[in-house]
């Protein structure tokens, strides 16, 4: 049976959880309790609050009620929203995001300036292209860790592959 917190590890490496947390215990003048940090992974991985409570084996109503009276409220202070009403979860992630949170995402083979450099030879396979009488296709064949994908991507992915297999 998966623990608790592997469920949501992927927070771990796209965010820079360590400094959250001690931002946020000063906001909330104490640490973060476990259940308060497991709540807030969730969130960064791209769980909805109903989806976390599912998650989670809690009810839906009682979680978003403590999301309201403690991972809202730290937020909120932190990025200097106090007064703000918090109309979607997932303007969460998007102000951590805005003030520095979010790990940068590095590739392979990048430069000082974050320029990605990809050698000649390893084009081949990456484009396909084609024409026709009065247009060009041209196909670009790109792969990323999955981890990176939020679970509502990792669904459209799936619902994607599943539709192209000819076996099904």
């Amino acid at each position: 049976m998966m623990r608790e917190q592997e469920r949501f590890d992927p927070a771990e490496e796209l965010w820079d959880l360590d400094r959250l947390y001690a931002d946020l215990a000063k906001c909330k003048g104490k640490s973060l309790t476990p259940m308060e940090r497991l709540h807030l992974k969730g969130l960064l991985c791209g769980y909805s609050p109903k989806e976390l409570a599912a998650k989670l084996n809690k009810d839906n109503k009682g979680l978003e009620t403590d999301l309201s009276s403690t991972i809202y409220l730290y937020i909120k202070d932190l990025v200097g929203k106090k007064q703000q009403k918090i109309e979607n979860w997932r303007i969460i992630s998007d102000w951590l995001e805005q003030i520095g949170y979010k790990k940068p995402v590095v590739l392979p083979n990048q430069d000082e300036e974050g320029t990605t450099i990809i050698p000649l030879k390893s084009l081949d396979g990456l484009f396909k292209i084609s024409h026709c009488y009065d247009c060009v296709k041209i196909e670009i064949n790109v792969s990323f860790p999955a981890s990176l994908l939020t679970p509502s991507i990792q669904t459209v992915v799936s619902s994607a592959t599943d539709s192209t297999d000819p076996t099904k």
